[in-house]
Formats: structure tokens, sequence, C-alpha cells
């Protein structure tokens, strides 16, 4: 039989292929970051006439990566199978869409939506009609549209001529706020049909009694109460605008289209009991990308079934949005059911782990709700953990004296600030897997959050043995954090009572100890701009002498322009900055070890001056003595010899004898600050033991060099008739 020919892969498998292959070396880009130069694409790619061939086309994607001109750093996601998978049903998508207009697309397109809804409905909103969209502003203008049309039986006629003033009712702390309010513009309400309601004192909570207070004020001024839009997790502290009991209630009384956001509307997936309290809701916003970190799904709105009385208002639009549930569809059945409801499970759990957690170390304040236990079932579940360390909070909550003489938060809240943010980049640097981040309230100030249902590309939920590995981790650093603030007020104490250490006020970036500047005592009163060079010099040695023993230690200074480690706007000096500490570490004996190496220092200075100082007597010694010996000379040679000319021909004619009997040089004996004569090093070619008989001695003055035989060598050029004075140069020190 003749070999069947090998089949040729399909235009779908081709385009899985071609998808898989790109991704793949996209992932790998990072990795040739160090490796590869790039070209600046702005430069390099031209429209030419010719055509250029694939592979060339993506090389220039991976040069548009690469190049930078701020030289920042990147990463690639590491995308998961069902990642993967999203991107490539994204690609084959493209490809379905060529299909031409009619039964066929149709039919295909019914498929799978019809599929995907049923599967969404079973999780979330029953009896519910979906769309599939691209943004989350497009799910909020769909259901601002859908209640339009409910409310004015005329507006898929008549658009906005038939509409009355309405109003629409959100939070003023919630974070789609921005959004509502261009989906208005967008649809054609003014924005004054917005009512922000604030929020209550203290809390994201939408404030019911000044929302049925306004609603109240719009019928009496015939304003028509037509939208809410509430938040369920989606804020900082992951807080909702109430229960979804209390919102249906007004919704219910005020005929309200209720819309919800945030990650709990994933709980309604895990607990089916939830779902009682959803006949008032009229419509959700499903974040799948966020939720469970797939790329390239599309938003969904799922909205309460209606009746249109014009099936072209609505069913043009939905018909070509069916298509696009196609990722959608793919990931769902990849994923399974029991995968999705267990992903979700999975974070309100890894919620309530890390609560336990951080409430069971002293120092540290809570801000989100308890995931544990509450009087309202609604909110049994919670999307995200929100805390901060003020050393004051004990285990139980309550807020307790800061014990030992620690600083306390009330008056140091810039410093409190700068504690938690040493903390949250220590996490975030240790822990990535976690997605911590660090969040700047204004009532609260810096605090660390986590949301589980923020995921990044291929992102997942944390297991239970990372929590357990991460909470012996945040127990060391909470350790640190409590014996910083303990030992700080100790620190300043023992700085103001030392002679020699000046506390030195830092910037707002440290969450060390402080800093400190040595000053010694005869330098206090320096001003001069050499006097503080000299100053900022010591601290400098000293810094460099303390960190090859202990890294607690680091460098700062002001702004004149010296290299430094940190920065201080308020301090002209060089200063020794002390980090983080401890319970075990002994702040008395760290100041001691910083004023011991500056004595020391300051004790090597004084060697080295003193040394100086003999060198400077001994070359004024020896140039008298030069002198002296140059002018005895001239007046036995004859003074005729250094006269201009008459000395050269008379040197011509009757030249000097070499016998050795020239100037001989000097050399200085640091170690017995003596002077001698060099004739015996260029007669022996060798340094001989002092001769104290025929040598000139000088007494130092001063201190002693501890160091071997040291020589300072000063030789006396020969002095020529029309060279002038002798010339004294030091040679060497030996």
């Amino acid at each position: 039989m003749a070999d069947q020919s090998v089949q040729k892969p399909s235009a779908t498998e081709k385009i899985i292929m071609s998808s898989s292959k790109l991704i793949s070396k996209l992932e790998n880009l990072e990795l040739l970051k160090g490796d590869t130069v790039p070209v600046n694409p702005s430069t390099n790619i031209e429209f030419l006439n010719e055509p250029r061939p694939a592979y060339e086309i993506f090389g220039n994607l991976e040069q548009l990566i690469l190049f930078s001109d701020d030289d920042d750093d990147f990463f690639m996601p590491i995308v998961d199978d069902i990642s993967h998978l999203a991107f490539v049903s994204q690609s084959v998508l493209s490809y379905i869409r060529t299909i031409s207009p009619g039964t066929r697309l149709m039919k295909i397109s019914d498929n799978i939506y019809n599929q995907t809804s049923k599967w969404l409905n079973s999780l979330f909103l029953k009896n519910s009609t979906a769309t599939f969209l691209p943004s989350n502003i497009e799910c909020l203008s769909k259901a601002l549209r859908v209640a339009l049309m409910c409310k004015f039986e005329n507006y898929h006629k008549e658009g906005l001529q038939g509409v009355k003033s309405v109003s629409i009712y959100v939070n003023s702390k919630n974070p789609f706020l921005n959004d509502l309010k261009f989906v208005a513009y967008l649809v054609g309400l003014s924005e004054s049909a917005i009512k922000v309601i604030a929020s209550e004192d203290g809390v994201d909570h939408l404030n019911l009694v000044e929302l049925n207070n306004q609603i109240e004020t719009d019928k009496a001024n015939n304003i028509i109460p037509l939208f809410l839009m509430a938040d369920m997790g989606s804020s900082i502290t992951g807080a909702f605008d109430s229960s979804l009991s209390e919102l249906s209630e007004v919704s219910e009384k005020h005929q309200l289209w209720l819309h919800i956001t945030g990650g709990y509307i994933t709980s309604l997936a895990v607990s089916e009991n939830k779902q009682e309290n959803l006949k008032n809701v009229s419509s959700m916003t499903l974040d799948f990308e966020d939720w469970m970190g797939l790329p390239s799904v599309s938003y969904v709105l799922l909205h309460k079934q209606i009746t249109v009385p014009d099936n072209n208002f609505f069913g043009i639009e939905n018909q070509i949005r069916k298509i696009e549930a196609f990722p959608l569809w793919t990931v769902m059945q990849n994923l399974g059911r029991d995968r999705i409801v267990g992903a979700f499970s999975q974070a309100f759990q890894s919620c309530r782990v890390l609560y336990e957690m951080v409430s069971k170390a002293r120092g540290f304040r809570l801000l989100s709700k308890n995931p544990s236990g509450d009087d309202d079932k609604d909110f049994f579940n919670a999307t995200v953990v929100l805390f901060q360390f003020d050393g004051e909070t004990s285990n139980d909550g309550k807020i307790e004296e800061t014990s030992r003489g620690g600083i306390e938060k009330t008056n140091n809240s810039l410093y409190f600030d700068r504690l938690n943010s040493w903390l949250g980049q220590t996490l975030e640097r240790d822990f990535p897997q976690l997605q911590l981040s660090l969040k700047d309230d204004k009532i609260f100030g810096t605090c660390i959050r986590y949301n589980p249902f923020e995921l990044g590309v291929g992102e997942k939920v944390p297991s239970l043995e990372t929590f357990a590995e991460f909470n012996e981790f945040f127990e060391a650093q909470s350790d640190i954090l409590r014996a910083t603030i303990e030992k700080k007020q100790v620190f300043n104490d023992l700085v103001e009572n030392n002679k020699v250490l000046r506390l030195v006020k830092l910037n707002d970036d440290w969450a060390g100890l402080g800093g400190v500047h040595y000053v010694p005592e005869q330098m206090e009163t320096i001003e001069t701009d050499q006097g503080k060079t000299e100053l900022n010099k010591l601290n400098m040695q000293l810094v460099e002498r303390l960190k090859s023993s202990d890294n607690a230690f680091s460098l700062g200074e002001s702004t004149d322009g010296v290299a430094c480690i940190r920065q201080d706007n308020n301090s002209k000096h060089i200063k020794v900055i002390f980090g983080m500490v401890t319970s075990e570490t002994d702040i008395e004996e760290l100041l001691d070890l910083v004023v011991n190496a500056g004595n020391e220092l300051q004790e090597s200075s004084k060697v080295l001056d003193s040394m100086a100082e003999v060198i400077k007597k001994g070359i004024e010694a020896v140039e008298t003595d030069l002198r002296k010996e140059a002018d005895e000379r001239v007046w036995n040679d004859g003074i005729l010899r250094v006269v201009p000319v008459v000395g050269s021909v008379l040197n011509w004619i009757n030249p000097l004898p070499k016998d050795g009997s020239g100037i001989k040089g000097r050399s200085l004996n640091l170690q017995q600050g003596v002077i001698e004569s060099t004739e015996n090093i260029y007669k022996y070619h060798m340094q001989l033991p002092l001769n104290k008989t025929s040598s000139t001695n000088h007494s130092r003055n001063g201190s002693q060099s501890s160091s071997s035989s040291k020589t300072v060598a000063v030789t006396a050029m020969s002095t020529l008739p029309d060279e002038g004075e002798p010339k004294i140069e030091p040679n060497a020190l030996t």
C-alpha cells in the first residue's frame, strides 16, 4: 500500500501554533535584555515598498519591548496554561470573525453565547441576560441604557427627548465614580444628573440616610430616581457600600435600577444562599481578568431579563457581541465549575488567613472588615485585607500604651508612614506571590493592602503553605519594627547626652533609628568652610570603618553635592545613619562603638599631624644647614665663581676638584627625629646605622612615631655660579 500522506494542519491549528510560539518567545525576552543591545525602533523601522517578512516584523516588536530611553526595568509575565489558552482563543476569535456572515456564523455565535450565558447564570444571577463587552465603561453604559429603556417606554424611539430629569446615585468613595460620569456624558445626560452621596464618617460605606434624603428631595423637585451604582469590595479598604439586603430595600422602595460591582460578587458562586438577596439586583459587572488573572476575556454585564418593545433596539448589538463570548467559553470549559468556584473560595480563605495572622501581631491595626464574623451575613466574606503598623494596637485589637518608652504614632505619623513603607517594600520583595501593595490613605496614612481579586496575568492566589512561610517572615519583621520604635527614644536620649554626637533630623524616606553627626569637642565651634570639610571627611571615614563591622550603619549628607546614601535637607553635614534594629541590639553599645571608632580616627589623625610637624621642622632645619653650607662654600671657592660670565670662564680655566667635597644632602630619621648627612648613603649605596656623633640632632618637640625606622631624604643640588641658591628637594619616605 502506498504511504498515506501526512495530514496538513488546519487553519485553526496553524493559528494556535503560531500564537503559542510567539507568546513563548516574548516570555523569554526578559532573559535577553542583558545580552541584547536594543536598537531605537523610532529610527530603525521604515515603511518599505517591498514586503517585510513576518519574522522581521516580530523582531521589531521585540526591539520595541526591549528599548527604553530611561533604561527602566521591565518584566514579561510568565503565562500559565489557562492564560495561554485565553491568548490563543483571542487569536482564533479573530479568525472566526472572517466566516462569511450568514446562518453558519449565527449558529456558531448563538451556540457559544447560549452555553456561556447558561454557565454564568448558574454561578451568579439566575434568569439574567449576558452581554460580553471590552471594558467596564461599556458595561456601565449598557446598564444605564437598559435602565432608561425600562423606565421610559419611548426611550428606544425618541431617545432622551422623551426622558424627564433623572438622577443617578453613587458613593463618593466608589472607585468607578469617574467612569460613571463619563458614561452619563456618553448617554447624553448632564453631569448634574450624578448625585454623589457622601460616605459615612471614617468608613467607605454608602450613607443610606443621606441617600434616602437625596431621593426624597429629587422626588419633590420632579426628578425621577433612576440608577444606583453600588460597590461591593473594590474600594481601598474592601468595604461594601452596604449589605445587599439594605440596598435591595432602597431599590425596591424607590424603583431604582441597582447595579453592583466588586469582588464580593464572586461569593454568589461560592455560597448559593447569598443569592436570596438578589431579587432586586438589576445588573452586575463580572471581571474575570482581575478575579482570576485571565487576560483577553471580555467583561460581562449580567442584567435581569427585560421586555424590549422593538426587538431591533438591542437585537443587532447583542448578535454582534455574542461571538465575543468565545475566549471565556474556552476558558470556562478548560477550568470546569469546581475549579472556578474553588479559586473564588481560596481567595476568600486567604483573606481570612492573612487577617487572623495580622490580628495576632502586636502593634498592628487592621483597617478592613473582619471576614470571619459579623452580625450581617452579607459581610461574612471580605475581599481585601488592609493593615498598618501603629505600634499601639494589642492582640485583641485594643489600643495599648507604647511600652518601654517607645515613640507614639499620634505625634510621629510621618515616621510611622516610613516604617510601613519599609515593611511593605520588604514584604513585596521577599513574597511577591502575595501581590501586596502600598496604599496612601488620607485618614490612615500609609497602609499595606492584600486583594486576591486583583490578580495579574498568570498570577494565582497564594497557597496555605506560602502563607505559613510568610507568617514566619512577617513575625520577624514585626519584631524589628517594635524594637526600632521602642529603642528610638532611648537612642535620641543617649545622643542628646553625648558630648561628641549630635542628633540630625532625617528626610521623610528613612525608617531606621536616626542619624548622628560626630563632632570632636575641639572642632565644635568651627564655622569655616575648610573646618566643615575636614569634619565631613572625618565622618565619612568613620562610616567606612563602622560598616566593616556592622551593616546597620550607612552614610548620609546634605545637598552639598557629595555622594551619599541618604540625604537631609535640614543639615549641611555628613552624618552616620542607623538602620532598623532588633530587640537584642544594645543602643548604648552601638553608640559607644561610634564614639570609640571616632576617637581612634582622631588619634590616628593626631599621629599624622605630629609626623607632619616633625617633617616640617626637619625640612626647615635642613634648609638652614644647606644654605649655611652653600654660603661657606662660596667663600671657600671664591666669590668670582658665582659672578655671571666671569664664573663660567673661571670654572673652565680652573675647574673645581671632583673629590666629593660638594654640598652633601640630609636625611631625616622619623623614628628618632634626627637629621644626618646622606654622604654615606651615596658612598656605600645603602643606609647605615645612625651615627649620632656625626649627625646634627634636632629634638622633635612632639610625640614620636610608633612605626619602624622611617627616613625622609632631602638632597641639595650642586650650586653652580649661574644657578643662584641651592635647591631643596624631598626625595622619598622610606
